[in-house]
């Protein structure tokens, strides 16, 4: 504690930075962990029953957003815009050639075809191919006015689902939270490190010299010396900021 009065302002805010981070994010990462559900438009939606169907519930671009499952239907509302409904339904004629194994399945948009294929016996880590053989991937680009555009040349909604998450969502999701610990046990060991090097910063100094100059302890750090000690701190502090909220994308 002496150690710390002892400093000037500069690296007290520091110090007393690193603390508030450490603290802050902790609370900002147990809320986030907490809110366990399903995964869409990198965003959280929490399940609840409701009437004898499951609502998804979460917030897309400040919009509150429901993906609603019931029988062999998926809905999804964002804001006043809606998404389906998507039908599934088996079709034995949709297997694709070569693929005897897989089930046939028909989801319809509407009245629309928007998936035909078949679709393996996995609950969750199952895979699709089309009728025509061909297995389902997305490729996008992005125009220079940052429009991301799909290979058809149509723009690319992220909120319409994909026909693997509508299956997902019918077979019962696997579900996950923002918020990885890891990271934020990684700022808080940077942040002690850190605190290391200012609490310490004149025996690291010594330290780094006694090797090279005669009676090392009568060295006194240059003032250029001085100000790249103090530039890394701040360096560091951001870093350490940029890790917490990194681990919570």
């Amino acid at each position: 504690m002496n150690r710390f009065r002892e400093l000037d302002r500069y690296p007290k805010i520091l110090l007393i930075l690193l603390v508030v981070m450490a603290v802050v994010f902790a609370a900002v990462y147990g809320v986030t962990a907490s809110r366990v559900g399903f995964l869409h438009n990198d965003e959280i939606f929490v399940p609840r029953q409701s009437e004898g169907a499951l609502v998804y519930e979460g917030q897309v671009d400040g919009r509150d957003s429901t993906i609603i499952v019931a029988l062999d239907t998926v809905i999804v509302n964002w804001g006043s815009k809606t998404y389906g409904p998507y039908t599934l339904r088996e079709d034995p004629s949709a297997v694709p050639d070569g693929h005897p194994q897989m089930t046939g399945i028909e989801i319809l948009d509407g009245q629309k075809v928007y998936f035909r294929g078949g679709v393996t016996d996995e609950t969750t880590d199952f895979w699709l191919i089309g009728a025509d053989g061909e297995q389902l991937f997305t490729m996008t680009y992005t125009m220079s006015d940052g429009t991301e555009m799909d290979m058809n040349g149509n723009p690319v909604d992220h909120m319409k689902p994909t026909p693997y998450q509508i299956v997902s969502l019918l077979r019962g999701p696997e579900l996950t939270h923002k918020g990885d610990w890891v990271a934020w046990f990684c700022g808080v060991l940077c942040s002690l490190l850190t605190a290391a090097s200012i609490l310490f910063a004149d025996e690291l100094f010594y330290l780094s010299i006694c090797f090279r100059v005669e009676n090392a302890e009568t060295a006194e750090p240059s003032d250029w010396h001085i100000a790249s000690r103090c530039i890394s701190w701040a360096i560091l502090t951001i870093l350490i900021f940029g890790l917490y909220m990194k681990g919570l994308l």
